[in-house]
């Protein structure tokens, strides 16, 4: 009889060694699978993101683009992809100078800076080599600024004063 207790006991205890050694192995396996859930679900963000910060590029370039403050007008009619130097110098130093507009622009063009250059003319360059800085909104510190998406867009540069035109593209950086 105490041989038979004994033995039950022994295999109560092997019984109690296997099913601690089941948890164990599950705990292990769900620890796993946990990380790798977060792993994909980590670039999955990355990716939308990323995804969300090109699209947000290519709506600010196009906003860029039809600003009814910088396009060209002949006898009261838009010209398509046209900057007008003088209206666009106008803006720049307005921007410089009032608070409120920056605000305004601000919302419209968060952590962007947008840079209007020439690149060809046939009567020469009718703005400086660097190019004239409409608008800057970047973030001050690098580490939080993330990734980085510049764009570049061709238009056509109108001097009004001259009455000539040159070719020219608008550089957008975005802060995403």
């Amino acid at each position: 009889m105490k041989h038979t207790k004994h033995i039950k006991q022994k295999h109560a205890q092997l019984k109690i060694g296997e099913s601690i050694l089941v948890l164990i192995i599950f705990f292990i396996l769900l620890t796993m699978g946990l990380v790798f859930y977060a792993k994909v679900q980590t670039h999955l963000t990355k990716q939308d993101n990323d995804e969300f910060n090109a699209k947000r590029s290519i709506d600010m370039a196009l906003a860029i683009k039809f600003l009814p403050e910088l396009q060209c007008t002949v006898q009261a009619t838009e010209e398509f992809d046209c900057i007008d130097i003088a209206k666009l110098l106008i803006f720049s130093e307005v921007l410089k100078n009032k608070p409120v507009y920056q605000r305004y622009y601000a919302q419209l063009f968060p952590n962007a800076k947008i840079t209007i250059k020439q690149a060809f003319a046939s009567e020469g360059p009718l703005i400086s080599k660097e190019g004239i800085l409409m608008f800057d909104n970047k973030y001050v510190n690098e580490e939080q600024a993330g990734s980085l998406n510049i764009l570049f867009f061709p238009v056509t540069l109108y001097d009004s004063l001259t009455d000539s035109n040159c070719f020219g593209f608008i550089e957008l950086e975005v802060y995403g």
